[in-house]
């Protein structure tokens, strides 16, 4: 595990938070017209993984407006 720290703005987060829920948007169109399993599954850890990071940074972003 690697420890990062950051420090944005409430404004740089929403920017991230947007551009990895379009990520992720993308990421299901790529889910349903994939045909390969194995493929598929990777695509489908990536969005885990990447909404778990939104989920991190939405946490941020309110201790931030707080």
């Amino acid at each position: 595990m690697v420890r990062l720290e950051l420090n944005m703005t409430g404004s740089e987060i929403e920017a991230i938070v947007d551009t990895l829920e379009e990520c992720i948007s993308d990421l299901n169109m790529e889910i349903a017209d994939t045909e390969q399993m194995e493929y598929r599954e990777e695509l489908k850890n990536k969005r885990v993984t990447i909404r778990k990071f939104i989920n991190l940074l939405k946490e941020k972003e309110l201790a931030t407006n707080n």
